[in-house]
């Protein structure tokens, strides 16, 4: 009997066990095979790199117009995984062959540990930022690198790589879910429940020194205990969040006031705020049709919450841009002229100003069991005047990738690197988690 259903298991995988493993999620089965679903459940998944199974969604600096300053990830977004080693770009982006990947002499995947400079210099230019490995998200400016894990926010100066503390929420148990930065706050979300005094801050700002205490911004009303808020972005003088127990998007002024609802039910992945809208995709997980990239005009204020939805998985107010055939989408960024999001194993951008989606590179699928295919997904893009960068399956010592603005080329940034996420940019560096430890490379 377990042979059967081990043998179904192994058919019925999704196709990219690392990243759903480490996301404890399971492929959407259909009704017929309920019975298998189950079995799946029981067995279970593990991955190789317990750091993989972080909640890590970073955010990214834009480069022009009205988009947000830094973009806080949403929930539980990238960082899976097993251990598979990817190399050899071509020309359409795609990766070549597999290897385990659980042990390596490469020096920027260490079996276990650090990644630690030493006498030599790296390979493709890159430094060791932080010898610290706990960062679940990373925003970027042109001074320093801001960084948080469960409940502390430091910054690091890309000047001396002095470190301070921005943010400490360590003695408190709610646990930061969001982080943007803009001229001159921080701002974060956090989520969990408590009934002593410190009370949950939900949405908040602290000056970018840390020399005074966060202040709540926005929260889940009048003496509550706890918080649902998630991601978060920061664009013309509102900060944009999550509202992960009412599904809704909102926004409030960075001075404080009443929010706005601006959107309701939502499952979204990232959002970025580009071209006077805010830019999403949702449902970002269990469904495997009718997902779209989705936006809504920053001043939207919400229809009612009984109003109909006009299409499948299509809130109310929200405009479909495009279809993305995916179900665990991840990325969505922009600079001045683009919206950048991953469908599948795709690098996608679509004008800000509409216009047709267009495909800029692609990973290619892996060769999975008795002649299927496993699909390689793009997890995090970060657009940059040099080209897009982007992460593929946040996974044992695989690359990060670099294709032109246009699409007409891709090639490798960094040749191998273990588990990374996390990509955010300036103007001089490209930033990027390995393994929870921060690391740079020149753009």
């Amino acid at each position: 009997m377990w042979v059967i259903v081990l043998a179904l298991r192994l058919l019925l995988v999704p196709r990219n066990q690392s990243r759903f493993c480490g996301m404890s999620k399971l492929r959407v089965v259909r009704a017929s095979w309920a019975v298998v679903g189950i079995g799946l459940l029981v067995l279970g998944c593990s991955s190789s790199d317990p750091k993989a199974k972080t909640e890590a969604s970073g955010g990214t600096g834009n480069a022009a117009g009205d988009s947000g300053v830094a973009n806080g990830g949403a929930f539980a977004a990238s960082g899976a995984g097993g251990g598979s080693a990817r190399g050899g770009a071509s020309s359409q982006g795609g990766t070549g062959g597999t290897a385990g990947a659980s042990v390596s002499s490469n020096p920027l995947c260490p079996a276990k540990g650090p990644v630690v400079k030493g006498a030599t210099p790296f390979a493709d230019g890159v430094e060791v930022v932080s010898t610290e490995n706990d960062a679940r998200f990373l925003v970027v400016s042109e001074q320093f690198v801001y960084w948080a894990n469960n409940n502390v926010i430091k910054r690091l100066s890309v000047e001396n790589n002095s470190v301070e503390t921005v943010v400490d929420r360590s003695k408190t148990s709610f646990k930061i879910q969001g982080l943007a930065v803009d001229e001159t706050n921080v701002y974060f979300s956090e989520s969990g429940a408590s009934a002593v005094a410190p009370g949950p801050l939900g949405v908040a700002k602290a000056p970018l020194d840390g020399k005074s205490e966060p202040i709540s911004l926005a929260n889940e009303g009048p003496g509550a205990t706890a918080s649902s808020m998630a991601g978060i972005t920061v664009a013309a003088g509102y900060v944009y969040y999550l509202n992960l127990r009412t599904q809704e998007f909102a926004r409030v002024s960075v001075d404080g006031g009443e929010p706005t609802i601006i959107v309701r039910t939502v499952n979204p992945s990232m959002m970025t705020v580009a071209g006077g809208f805010l830019w999403f995709m949702h449902p970002r997980t269990n469904t495997i049709d009718n997902v779209h990239l989705l936006r809504v005009p920053i001043d939207a204020v919400a229809p009612p919450a009984d109003t109909p939805s006009s299409a499948i998985n299509v809130p109310p107010g929200a405009e479909v841009i495009a279809p993305v055939f995916n179900y665990q989408p991840t990325a969505v960024s922009a600079d001045a002229t683009h919206v950048y999001y991953d469908d599948e194993n795709k690098v996608m951008q679509v004008p800000i100003a509409g216009g047709t989606p267009e495909i800029i590179a692609q990973a290619a699928d892996t060769d999975g069991f008795v002649g299927s295919k496993n699909t390689t997904y793009v997890g995090y893009i970060v657009p940059t005047k040099s080209g897009v960068f982007w992460d593929a399956d946040s996974g044992g010592c695989v690359p990060v990738w670099k294709s032109a603005l246009d699409g007409s080329s891709t090639e490798v940034a960094v040749q191998t690197v273990n588990y990374p996420a996390l990509l955010g940019a300036n103007a001089t560096h490209l930033y990027f988690s390995a393994s929870g430890q921060i690391l740079r490379v020149p753009l």
